[in-house]
Parts: structure tokens; C-alpha cells; sequence
């Protein structure tokens, strides 16, 4: 006699309604007892139940354990293989996530408890996208293609702003929206993402290795209309510091500005948002 289903469930711990689920994918071939209509499993489907919850703990999908439970020997090592390069890559990816949390925990921790102050060094270069100007969304298929990729694909992005240095001398205040990787990150988006691509999208603005001062700041999240009612002039406001090193150093601000947004926090009034701002910087 075989086990029944209540006795299934008990030696592999899974519902009765994944091994019904398993019967009908068809691993699971039980027989009735005309008796009692009940259905009996084998130590074969014991075995193959125990052999897909471990195949699944490796990520196998369902669809791909069916072809291995079909295949020879040699075509289980190529899938078991190729299940080692996708594993290694996602390892890669999460690695590249915990670096990225770790920046922002460096970032909030020096935030809390050092004086902020801008430092003097060489930036990374970015690849970026933008998604809105002016209030104005731009809402291209490719433009928000990437977009999209940049979010859901990328194992480090960023959201960023945009203070353009002709905006900047003109005294207005303005920015543009969007995302940005590191342009490494690309064909990690998609295999036809090379150099070329980046250098002949529309959509993508490259920003080269530069100088610049770095420095964090609070703004509230909706600053173009906290800071724009009250706004003079950018010597007085968050690029103040910038100012007075470039002041004390001889140099100039010089270039768009890029401001990568750290975290977002809730304060007294109004929430909060804090950037890390690269400012870019050369001699007088």
C-alpha cells in the first residue's frame, strides 16, 4: 500500500493543494483503490516530490525540472551548468545591491554625525535618462522603455536631478528629473545596450568622469515650491557651501550639477528628501 495524501503532505511538509498542484503538472502519478476511491502515492512519487522541492530550492522552474526529468545525463549537467552561470550573475546583481545600500548607509551615518562639508575629488561617469522637466513628463515609448529598465533591471540606479549650469548663472531656478546607472551597467538591461547604443540614444545624456565638490542636503520633497517662492539666489541656498569652498579655493562652479537622492524621511511638516550633490568644479 501506498501513502495517502494526508501522509504526503506530512513527510514533505507541502500543502495538499501544491501536491495536487505537482499531480497536475504532471510529476505525480497515483493510483485509486477502487474500494474507496482513495488516491494512493508510490515511494516513486515520493522520491520525485522530495527531488523537485530540492530542484526548485536551486531555482529551477517548473517548466525547466520537466525537461530535466525527461533528459539524459548530459543534458541535466548542461542545465545544472547553465543554472550556475544564472545564479552567478544574480549574485553578482545582489552584490551590487548591498554596495549600493552600504553608500547610503556611509552617506546617512556621516550625515548624522560629522559636519558636512564639501570634499574636493574625481567623479564617476553616469548615464543618464530624464523623465521630467518643468512639470512637463516625457512620455516617448524608448524614453520610458528605458525608464523602465533602469528601475526594474538595473542592479544599481539611481534617482537623480539635474541643475543645468546656464541655469545656474541665470539665476533660475529649474531642474530636470530622471535616472541614472553607471554605464558598465548597461548590457546588464539588455544584450544590445553597447558603447554605440549609449552614444546614439537620444534618450541617454552621458556625464564623463569631472572634479567635483560632494556634499548632502535636506530639501523637502516638493522643493521646487518650498524653495521657489522664498528663492534669491543659489549663493544662498543649498549650493551655498559649494560657493564658499570654490570662494576659498579659486575656483568656479562649472558645469550641470547632479544630484543623487539618498533618502526620503518624514519631518515635523513636511517630508524630506536627502541629495548627494556633486558639483562640478574647475579653476578660475
Amino acid at each position: 500500500m501506498g501513502y495517502k495524501i494526508n501522509e504526503l503532505v506530512a513527510l514533505t511538509g507541502l500543502s495538499d493543494n501544491t501536491i495536487r498542484r505537482l499531480e497536475e503538472i504532471g510529476y505525480l502519478r497515483p493510483e485509486r483503490n477502487s474500494n474507496n476511491n482513495y488516491r494512493y502515492y508510490t515511494n516513486t512519487d515520493v522520491s520525485k516530490v522530495m527531488l523537485v522541492q530540492t530542484l526548485r530550492k536551486m531555482g529551477f522552474s517548473h517548466s525547466e525540472i520537466k525537461d530535466l526529468l525527461e533528459d539524459s545525463i548530459e543534458g541535466n549537467l548542461s542545465a545544472y551548468h547553465k543554472k550556475i552561470e544564472e545564479l552567478d550573475t544574480s549574485i553578482k546583481n545582489l552584490n551590487a545591491k548591498k554596495h549600493l545600500l552600504n553608500d547610503y548607509v556611509r552617506i546617512i551615518e556621516s550625515h548624522n554625525n560629522i559636519d558636512n562639508k564639501p570634499f574636493y575629488r574625481l567623479s564617476v561617469s553616469l548615464a543618464c535618462t530624464y523623465y521630467e522637466k518643468d512639470n512637463v513628463i516625457f512620455n516617448e515609448p524608448e524614453r520610458l522603455n528605458l525608464l523602465h529598465k533602469y528601475i526594474n533591471n538595473a542592479p544599481e540606479s539611481h534617482i537623480i536631478y539635474c541643475f543645468r549650469e546656464k541655469d545656474i548663472k541665470d539665476n533660475v531656478f529649474r531642474y530636470e528629473s530622471g535616472w541614472a546607472i553607471k554605464p558598465f551597467l548597461f548590457p546588464t538591461l539588455d544584450s544590445s545596450y553597447n558603447d554605440e547604443f549609449i552614444m546614439k540614444s537620444p534618450y541617454v545624456e552621458l556625464v564623463p568622469k569631472r572634479p567635483v565638490l560632494v556634499y548632502y542636503v535636506n530639501l523637502p520633497m516638493n522643493f521646487e515650491e518650498s524653495l521657489g517662492p522664498n528663492f534669491t539666489t543659489y549663493k544662498e541656498s543649498f549650493l551655498k557651501a559649494a560657493y564658499d569652498y570654490c570662494d576659498e579655493h579659486n575656483m568656479k562652479i562649472n558645469g550641470d550639477i547632479i544630484a543623487l537622492r539618498i533618502l526620503v524621511a518624514a519631518d515635523e511638516k513636511l517630508d524630506t528628501q536627502t541629495l548627494l550633490l556633486n558639483v562640478p568644479v574647475g579653476n578660475l
